[in-house]
């Protein structure tokens, strides 16, 4: 997920929302690698539409067969726990207040300062933008290398 995320800011940052003008587009382009990750991706898509729709059909039927049976077991349930309900949404509120507090403590206490998104995003970027500039380095110092050694290994 966090790879996914790099690669979704660096698409929105760097490629202004177009993958092809993206660091990573450029960096798949220049070494031939982008014709053939569009094509992995593509059929990642297919496969994805295709499970999600088979099963969405799988959990619909599941679910009208199970009907009955969770039907009867919320009637065995209010028979012998008839407050379970209110106990359900008691606990659904305290839960709800509590995460409104994080929310609340957090925005005000600690995303702030150095910690405000607006810093966080641009550390990040600058950090990307640092490692994509180390992997373009890299891979040059790498292929020369080997490329050297081709060539001596002819000789």
């Amino acid at each position: 997920m966090v790879i996914g995320g790099l690669l979704w800011l660096d698409v929105v940052e760097n490629g202004k929302g177009n993958f092809e003008a993206s660091n990573t587009g450029r960096f798949l382009k220049y070494y031939g690698l982008f014709p053939y990750v569009m094509i992995i991706w593509s059929n990642t898509m297919s496969l994805i539409r295709y499970v999600q729709g088979y099963l969405t059909v799988l959990f619909r039927s599941i679910n009208e067969a199970l009907q009955p049976l969770l039907q009867q077991a919320m009637k065995k349930v209010n028979e012998y726990i008839p407050q379970l309900v209110e106990y359900l949404q008691i606990i659904g509120n305290f839960i709800m207040q509590l995460m409104t507090n994080v929310v609340s403590f957090l925005q005000t206490n600690v995303f702030v300062g150095p910690l405000s998104p607006e810093n966080l995003r641009r550390v990040t970027k600058e950090a990307l933008s640092f490692i994509w500039t180390n992997i373009l380095a890299g891979v040059e110092k790498l292929y020369t290398v080997i490329e050297s050694y081709l060539v001596s290994s002819k000789n």
